[in-house]
Formats: C-alpha cells, structure tokens, sequence
C-alpha cells in the first residue's frame, strides 16, 4: 500500500502555481513570452473579461494532479535508489525523479511546438524551463516532506 502526503501533494502543487504566476509576470518573462507567443496586450484584457479566475482554477488543479502523480514516481524510485546508494536523501530522490519526468516527457513533448509548429526556440525555453523549475520544486517538496 503506497501512502502518499497528501499536505505536501497539496504545498507542492500550490508552490508550482505561485512559480508560475511568478515566471510569467511582465517583470519576468511575461513579456517576452506575449510576444513571443503571438499574445497582444488586447488579447490579455479580453482573457480578463471573459473571466480568468476559471482558468486560474484549471490551472491550479492541474498543478495538484501533476503533484499527486509524482508522488507516485516518487515513492516508487525510492526504494531503488536507497538499494543503490543507502546515503542518498528523501529530497535528493524527489529532485532526480522529477528532472528525469520533465527531460523524458516534458521537454521532449514541448519540442514539437518547435519542430512542427515552428514556434520560437526562444519560447521553448521560456515554457520548458518554467516546467523544469516546477517540477524540481515539487520534486524536492515531495520527496523531502515524507
């Protein structure tokens, strides 16, 4: 039976959405990625019109559910690496799993908006970065916090 930490499940996918709403700020990479991605300062007002605060709550469960998955990946690569190194920490399982998860779905997924959509590789690491500075922190949150 896997237990998982449902308080850090719940911490890690709130830290994830607050690293987001930080990396996307204008004062960060806010506006490199509007013009990057075609976004207009009209398009953004409209958004707010139409009302965010539904896709700010999308967004915030889908950081709970990325946090409860890899909780799962978490748990499950621990007893493995504890077998290959005894002196290996929670935190240190928690930041390797989610890296590997980000290099091996994340990062190779968004290069098709590179590849195929012919996006901006400037954008590609604008967003894929984002997901690594996500997925670490979660990584670390959920394998610390045991």
């Amino acid at each position: 039976m896997i237990e998982l930490n449902y308080l850090a499940v719940l911490v890690a996918g709130l830290v994830a959405f607050c690293i987001g709403f930080i990396w996307y700020a204008p004062a960060v990479f806010g506006k490199q990625w509007m013009t990057l991605s075609g976004m207009t300062k009209e398009k953004m007002e409209q958004a707010k019109k139409d009302g965010m605060a539904k896709q700010m709550v999308a967004g915030l469960v889908s950081m709970l559910v990325m946090a409860y998955v890899m909780s799962f990946f978490i748990i499950g690569w621990h007893d493995s690496a504890v077998a290959l190194n005894p002196d290996i920490t929670s935190t240190s399982i928690g930041v390797q799993t989610a890296f590997w998860m980000w290099l091996g779905v994340v990062a190779t997924i968004l290069l098709g908006s590179v590849l195929w959509e012919k996006k901006p590789l400037k954008l590609y690491a604008i967003n894929t970065l984002h997901w690594l500075v996500v997925m670490l922190a979660m990584g670390a949150i959920l394998g610390g916090w045991r």
